[in-house]
């Protein structure tokens, strides 16, 4: 059975990518409006140098900390390049890293950063002496600020008594860098904390750093003394004691799997803020690094999406890839902060709750009532279940209002694609080429029947834990909501299509009409079946926003019908604009287009409802096909070369079409994930295990050539898409635990089935450690404990009285989560 060092310790040379560090919200003293979040890296080069740097959310050009190395009639030595072994990191949390590298024949330096908060770092350096002859060096740790603004000043040194340290200014903010061991200030370009170091052979010396930026120059120094006067193996201790609170997986035949891993462990632990005024409890933000975390106005108001808020989707991805198994409880925290938005008049719950008072101002998916069950589940508080389930329930009901479900046939509709938890959703992403820009709220999308599904059998078990009557219309509804998917399904496709609101079809796409300029037009055109139509502008210049268009004939229904399109009907995207007629159309006899000048191109299409998205493989998911459509499913779309089956995951957008838009060749974390769990709960697990390798694959490959988790990548290619270290960037370890028939918890682990990844696993979490392989379980601590399973066990190991008990495995397998 392998061994698991790789849990504990690891070394890996740092490269010009690095790694990002930030306050970790676990500890406390984390600020959503005034968080410095740090890069680590080694830049080669004559301008290169070990660089911690940050852009201070963007307040500044660039602003590095970095050593440099002086011997006498010598060259002074910064750039990795020109180390004698270049910088190897061999430690690693959210907010702390640890390097060894030899700059200097025989001289050897131990370097620990440590962001103890969002409003300074703590660093320290330990000199090493590795022959048996004296060192001589100058050491510098530089300080390189280049601020935006004229009023912001670099660092500089100054003295107050006998200290001597760097002060700049930050717009109302002071940093201030302090060095322990009595240095003296290099006023140079740029300027740096200096002193002399002499070491006998075999002798080390350490040394301290701390930085600080507060709002006056005496409390950033009296800061940064207070923490450098602190023991440093306590601090250590401290941050080892939380690190061992969350979980970490090896993989001990990859050490580049093993990165991948804690990479994304990391980025989990590192999106994690708050609780602010505006929300009770932590939650994440969408990415946290460099570029991000100061606000102007001190409220977070004007922050981007990044930092705005989560949706159910969002939330429930980074809780099943990785939270859930580390700290259900702090999940439990992301339900309740979506519940603090809850209006006791209305039932609405919104959809984008933000630490900063942000709001979506659509109501929440959902997926948020089957991310509370899987709480629940985990943590088995019927406190958790009695709070949030009668919230959860009135939301539910919004659904099926007039707002919601427009033409009240049971079957509600989105509002836009980020409810949805897919903004480039093909029908409706107007921003990408060949989008027909399709209203969602025109949309029945069958991914909502299915959300809708699971979240009645959800809510039936919050009921139960909370000791409440579950809805009496959730037997009804999950039927109804089943057969309507039912009546849409297609065995020779795999999928039930998108159907037009109104109309209850999906036909193909056709353009009616197109020209340029105002127009005036008898079409008189007539269709077999009715048709949506979008009417679509193009500017070469200044979007017109005083369009109109008016759009006379016979709807859907053979009635006479005539209706404008104008000012907020249009939804603008650069110079694209679009509006969806109101009702599906059976003729059009007349066409006016007025508001424009001649240099504005117009289309009037039906949109293509044939095309096959990834959305369409939900309702396999919400468990609401039979074992024969599941097959179907799996051979005709999930696996077909022609729909979905592509070399590196899911697509958003089915079939081999040529120059389709890079945004539909996408493998989407969230959607893939819905499938792997499908695949798992049908019975599928070859296809389930392949499709998950992949994935590891690609984002391992990824992460070597690039070193950025990046968030989608090319179905067909392989190739980063979308912006790196976001939060769809975490590796799926919570479905790889699954595919090895594991589920963990601090004190439990429940065996689940047979080892069916392709590799053996090590995981660590509050103290202890497992291996599971082919070869069977080895559980070993805490302490002297240990326990060995054969690999068929099943049932529920758990933590008692200072050892591991077995307990017989339940009559059934969890189907999900």
């Amino acid at each position: 059975m392998p061994q698991v060092d790789r849990l504990s310790s690891f070394r890996r040379p740092l490269d010009a990518t690095g790694v990002v560090l930030a306050a970790d919200a676990r500890e406390g003293q984390v600020s959503y409006v005034h968080d410095l979040i740090w890069r680590l890296r080694a830049q080669p080069g004559f301008k290169g140098g070990l660089f911690f740097e940050t852009q201070a959310g963007l307040r500044v050009q660039h602003w590095r900390l970095f050593p440099r190395f002086l011997v006498p009639q010598q060259a002074p030595v910064q750039a990795p390049d020109l180390f004698v072994q270049g910088p190897v990191l061999y430690r690693f949390m959210p907010n702390y890293a640890a390097l060894v590298y030899e700059p200097l024949p025989g001289l050897r330096v131990q370097a620990e950063y440590y962001i103890p908060a969002s409003h300074g770092v703590l660093g320290r350096l330990a000199f090493v002496n590795l022959g048996p002859h004296t060192l001589r060096f100058d050491f510098a740790l530089v300080a390189d600020l280049l601020p935006l603004e004229p009023e912001d000043r670099a660092f500089t040194p100054e003295r107050r008594g006998g200290l001597v340290f760097l002060h700049a200014q930050l717009g109302a903010y002071h940093p201030l860098l302090f060095l322990t061991g009595g240095p003296e200030g290099l006023n140079a370009s740029p300027p740096a904390l200096t002193l002399p170091v002499v070491l006998a052979g075999n002798q080390y010396r350490r040394l301290v750093w701390a930085l600080v930026v507060a709002e006056d120059e005496e409390s950033s120094l009296r800061q940064a003394r207070r923490w450098a006067a602190q023991p440093w193996d306590a601090v250590r201790a401290r941050l080892e004691l939380w690190d061992a609170r969350s979980l970490r997986i090896a993989f001990p035949e990859s050490k580049a799997r093993t990165w991948l891993a804690l990479r994304g462990r990391t980025t989990a632990l590192r999106l994690l803020m708050g609780p602010t005024e505006a929300l009770p409890r932590p939650f994440l933000v969408r990415r946290r690094n460099p570029e991000h975390g100061y606000s102007p106005s001190g409220t977070g108001r004007e922050y981007g999406l990044d930092w705005s808020g989560l949706t159910p989707p969002e939330a429930w991805y980074a809780a099943a890839a990785y939270w859930l198994d580390t700290d259900p409880e702090t999940v439990a925290g992301w339900v309740e902060n979506y519940l603090s938005t809850f209006d006791e008049e209305t039932g609405f719950l919104d959809g984008r709750p933000g630490l900063g008072g942000q709001r979506g101002r659509f109501l929440a998916s959902p997926l948020l009532i089957d991310l509370a069950r899987r709480v629940y589940e985990r943590t088995q508080s019927s406190l958790f279940a009695r709070r949030v389930y009668l919230p959860l329930q009135r939301m539910l009901a919004r659904w099926f209002d007039e707002e919601h479900d427009a033409d009240q046939d049971q079957w509600p509709e989105w509002r836009h694609g980020l409810q949805l938890g897919l903004d480039v959703f093909p029908l409706a992403a107007g921003w990408i080429g060949d989008s027909p820009g399709l209203d969602m709220r025109a949309v029945e999308n069958p991914a909502l029947l299915a959300f809708l599904y699971r979240a009645y059998q959800g809510l039936e078990v919050l009921a139960q834990a909370a000791g409440q009557a579950p809805p009496p219309e959730a037997e009804a509804r999950r039927a109804a909501l089943q057969q309507m998917w039912q009546e849409g399904w297609s065995a020779q496709r795999g999928y039930a299509l998108n159907r037009d609101r109104d109309a209850h079809i999906s036909p193909p796409g056709r353009v009616i009409a197109r020209g340029r300029g105002p127009e005036q037009t008898e079409l008189n055109a007539s269709f077999p079946v009715a048709l949506r139509l979008v009417v679509q502008l193009e500017s070469p210049g200044i979007a017109p926003r005083a369009a109109r268009v008016t759009v006379s004939g016979r709807d859907y229904r053979g009635r006479l019908a005539k209706w404008t399109v104008e000012g907020q009907d249009w939804r603008w995207y650069g110079e694209r604009g679009f509006a969806t007629g109101p009702l599906p159309m059976r003729e059009v006899q007349r066409l006016h287009i007025e508001g424009i000048d001649r240099g504005v191109r117009w289309r009037v299409v039906a949109p293509d409802w044939s095309w096959g998205d990834i959305t369409l493989l939900a309702p396999l998911w919400a468990g609401m096909a039979s074992p024969e459509q599941a097959q179907a499913s799996v051979q005709r779309a999930i696996t077909a070369p022609q729909r979905f089956g592509h070399a590196w995951g899911l697509p958003v957008l089915a079939g081999q079409r040529t120059q389709v838009p890079e945004e539909w060749r996408a493998v989407w974390p969230f959607w893939n994930a819905l499938v792997v769990e499908a695949l798992m709960q049908y019975g599928f697990w070859d296809e389930a295990v392949d499709l998950l390798q992949r994935w590891i694959e690609a984002s391992t490959r990824n992460l070597d050539e690039t070193g950025w988790l990046y968030e989608t990548f090319h179905a067909d290619t392989g190739q980063p898409l979308d912006g790196p270290e976001g939060l769809y960037g975490i590796p799926p370890l919570g479905w790889v635990l699954r595919a090895a028939g594991l589920q963990v918890a601090p004190r439990r682990i429940i065996l689940l089935g047979p080892h069916r990844w392709p590799e053996p696993l090590a995981l660590a979490l509050a103290g202890w450690t497992l291996v599971r392989s082919t070869d069977g379980f080895r559980i070993q601590g805490p302490g002297d404990a240990h326990l060995t399973l054969p690999p068929d066990a099943r049932g529920v190991v758990h933590w008692h009285h200072g050892a591991w008990h077995v307990q017989a495995p339940s009559t059934s397998e969890p189907t999900g989560g």
